[in-house]
C-alpha cells in the first residue's frame, strides 16, 4: 500500500472515531437534559410548591374517585373464569358485567 492510500486511511480512521465520541457525548447530553438528571439527582416539583389549597382539591378529588370505584365494583356481576389455550396454558380471569351499559339481544 503507498504512503498516500496509508495516511489517507489513517485519516478517514481518526475522523469517525471522533465522530463515534461526539455521537456518544451527545447522546448522553440529550438523555440527562431528557430525565432531567445533574450529578445523579432527579429534580422533581417539591411539596411546598403545592399549595394547601391545591393539596386539599386532589385529596378529594381522589377520594370521590375510590367512592366511585367502590360503587361500580358493587353493582357488577362478577365470574371467575378459567380457559386453557392451545398451548395448554391455564388463564385465569375475572370478568365483570355491568347490567346499565348491558345491550340485551
Amino acid at each position: 500500500m503507498s504512503r498516500k492510500k496509508k495516511v489517507i486511511l489513517s485519516l478517514i480512521i481518526l475522523v469517525l472515531l471522533i465522530l463515534t465520541g461526539a455521537v456518544i457525548w451527545a447522546a448522553n447530553e440529550l438523555v440527562e437534559f431528557a430525565v432531567g438528571r445533574d450529578s445523579g439527582t432527579i429534580y422533581v416539583a417539591p411539596p411546598s410548591v403545592v399549595s394547601d389549597q391545591d393539596g386539599r382539591t386532589m385529596s378529594t378529588h381522589y377520594e370521590i374517585q375510590q367512592m366511585k370505584i367502590a360503587k361500580w365494583t358493587k353493582s357488577v356481576t362478577r365470574e371467575q373464569v378459567t380457559i386453557r389455550a392451545e398451548d395448554g396454558l391455564k388463564l385465569n380471569g375475572e370478568y365483570a358485567l355491568n347490567p346499565k351499559i348491558c345491550i340485551a339481544g
